[in-house]
């Protein structure tokens, strides 16, 4: 009972601090202006853009925003499970990851940090007027993501998770034409990182890391692929 108590606490807690993080973010110019700047380098390059990991549509409000008013003729993809990570795929990385960094994940995933509702986020959407830009998909970013039949200028990984981090990094990248993007909003070394550094080796790409630091700016680091 009171281990139910400590993480209820712990998880309005979470909840509450998120609600100061992601207002700041919103009022962060440099924040916008980081994301406006992956945009603008995909203008010209066939396809959509990807987010696996959508959480409560921050990004996605801000991508959005940006594809309206620049008149940008893409939309905003999202993927995620609203309900947290897929247990399973924490433990797949375990020849990936380090045990401290799958424990982290764990302990998040029992506070409930990441639980929100489809419904929620789109309502978010369709109150600022951004649903012509946004499609919203609730599932395993494994699963899912095959189901999604449309070409990719820009992938952005804020799924913090090994094994859906490369898989979509995987997919998305047969089509994706030269000049487009795949990133990685994580600021600390996990999932994401080894994911992306795990792709870069095996095809043959360059990793630039933009040195930005959180909450100022993402990503962290990125791939144009050549």
């Amino acid at each position: 009972k009171n281990i139910s108590i400590n993480l209820k606490i712990v998880y309005l807690f979470r909840k509450y601090m998120d609600t100061i993080i992601y207002k700041k973010m919103n009022n962060n110019k440099h924040y916008i202006n980081s994301i406006k700047y992956l945009v603008n380098k995909i203008v010209s390059i066939e396809g959509d853009i990807l987010e696996l990991g959508t959480y409560k549509g921050n990004n996605a409000i801000i991508f959005a925003d940006i594809l309206k008013k620049e008149k940008i003729n893409k939309k905003y993809i999202g993927i995620d499970t609203f309900n947290g990570y897929v247990d399973s795929q924490i433990e797949d990385s375990k020849e990936k990851v380090s045990q401290e960094n799958r424990d982290a994940l764990k302990k998040i995933q029992k506070t409930k940090r990441w639980l929100t509702t489809l419904e929620d986020v789109n309502k978010k959407i369709e109150k600022l007027k951004l649903s012509k830009w946004v499609e919203l998909h609730k599932g395993d970013i494994v699963k899912t993501l095959p189901k999604i039949e449309k070409k990719i200028s820009l992938l952005y990984v804020d799924c913090n998770v090994y094994s859906p981090s490369f898989f979509g990094m995987e997919w998305v990248y047969d089509c994706m034409e030269e000049g487009g993007i795949i990133c990685i909003d994580e600021h600390r070394k996990g999932g994401e990182t080894q994911a992306l550094k795990d792709f870069a080796t095996k095809y043959g790409q360059n990793i630039i890391n933009t040195n930005n630091v959180y909450p100022n700016g993402p990503p962290k680091y990125i791939i144009l692929k050549k």
